[in-house]
């Protein structure tokens, strides 16, 4: 459900396998992107219009619903906004009584609505399973952080690991417990309900595997800088500094590895994931795809910090020559090696990428090398470009972008609303330790 360019669909088919029976997405965007790439599955259209007892049963429904009445970004009118379409999930779990239901949505969903949300699937008979998981946690270049649930019917056994209880559900909602007149509790960033109460769990932990540091020949941009550059009137360590002090030697992979196009793989995610360090880029956002400026919760949006950090590059990497990078030098922009690898000093850019680069250079290295930034615009002036913005979302080289039909606003906007499929599997394996533990994921979808 509000399926989108299908980021959180491939990961629940990477985490609990199956096959997609049918998507309900009604933007006429996002349903060209997927007629061409999941073809043959059925779309139901408007969620509110679905006459769910007539839908084929499935074992998984999962649904990003719309952020808009939790996001920080906006007026945060919760579930008084018309654009609030949880009852319409709702209506398909319960109607259709799957052994599993995903969810995905802002952080800020914790504060706003994710209340009522639990309290309905208790009230169906689901048990519930959350955390909050970043995008900079599996080594994207941006924060995003995200709310992830998972619920599945009381029948088939208790969490795994419930914590200590902060609430329980009465008849006029949520309230805190040994706490006198009713208050509202304040739902922590991981937890589960169960059986009318609600526990505060652990912080999500995502595995890391830290790689040794990079040997002092790599190491671009100059040497060691003063430790207390930063208040000195700097701007840091340079990149050479976080490299040998922060950054964890990339894993390298293949090119082209995550570019296959069958619904369960994808975007398949790397388990092998890098710490998040260095400074990083702002969130692709639906409204990168118009108009000027930053966004109205005071911070910068990636269309402003892009136009002002990243130049738009004159000429392809390709086109440098051996005058630029001598022969037996593996240092030229995105140069890989015979087995795939690409060089340290290829990935970080210091000169195109500022104080992101080493960020930029870690999502290289799990995932493609970076397109560019920027495109010409009117007049030549550079704009932000769509494939820049589909690599930052850790999809395929072209997943909407080469889709006949989309347009360059199109391609930002379903980033700007989609989900980090490598996040996505991070969380949910997270949140499949919840489960019963007498059952599997498999066995509770099934």
């Amino acid at each position: 459900m509000f399926t989108g360019a299908y980021g959180l669909d491939a990961a629940v088919h990477a985490v609990f396998g199956g096959v997609p029976a049918w998507v309900c997405e009604s933007d006429p965007a996002a349903t060209t992107v997927l007629t061409h790439r999941v073809p043959g599955v059925p779309n139901l259209g408007d969620v509110t219009a679905a006459r769910w007892p007539q839908v084929p049963a499935v074992d998984v429904i999962c649904g990003g619903y719309p952020c808009q009445p939790a996001s920080i970004a906006g007026l945060r009118r919760g579930t008084d906004d018309e654009r609030w379409l949880w009852p319409a999930m709702l209506d398909a779990v319960r109607a259709l009584r799957p052994g599993l239901v995903v969810g995905e949505n802002v952080r800020h969903h914790l504060r706003i609505g994710f209340a009522t949300v639990v309290a309905d699937l208790q009230a169906a008979g689901y048990a519930v399973a959350w955390g909050v998981v970043a995008a900079s946690d599996v080594g994207a270049p941006h924060r995003r952080e995200r709310l992830f649930w998972i619920a599945w019917p009381e029948t088939a056994g208790a969490p795994a690991r419930l914590g200590v209880a902060f609430a329980e559900l009465g008849r006029g909602g949520w309230e805190e417990i040994d706490l006198l007149g009713g208050t509202a509790p304040e739902w922590p960033v991981a937890g589960a309900a169960y059986a009318g109460a609600a526990y505060a769990g652990a912080e999500p932990r995502i595995d890391t595997s830290l790689l040794r540091t990079p040997t002092a020949q790599l190491a671009v941009n100059g040497g060691s800088q003063h430790p207390d550059k930063r208040r000195h009137g700097g701007h840091g360590p340079t990149l050479a500094d976080e490299i040998e002090h922060l950054l964890p030697t990339p894993t390298a992979v293949p090119y082209g590895h995550q570019q296959s196009t069958s619904p369960g793989a994808a975007i398949r995610p790397s388990l092998e994931t890098l710490a998040s360090s260095g400074a990083l880029l702002p969130t692709p956002r639906a409204s990168d795809s118009h108009g000027i400026g930053a966004h109205g919760n005071g911070g910068a949006d990636l269309r402003t910090t892009i136009a002002e950090l990243l130049p738009t590059p004159t000429a392809a990497d390709s086109d440098r020559t051996s005058l630029d990078y001598p022969r037996g030098v593996k240092g030229g922009p995105n140069q890989r090696g015979s087995s795939g690898d690409l060089a340290l000093p290829a990935a970080v850019q210091p000169e195109r990428w500022g104080q992101f680069a080493a960020a930029v250079a870690r999502w290289e290295a799990l995932t493609r090398p970076a397109p560019d930034p920027t495109q010409p615009g009117r007049h030549g002036k550079p704009r932000l470009s769509p494939a820049f913005c589909e690599w930052l979302m850790g999809w395929p080289d072209g997943w909407v972008t080469d889709v006949p039909g989309i347009t360059r606003t199109d391609a930002i906007r379903m980033c700007g609303n989609g989900v980090v499929t490598q996040q996505a599997d991070a969380a949910l394996r997270w949140l499949a330790r919840a489960l019963p533990q007498s059952q599997t994921a498999g066995e509770v979808a099934s």
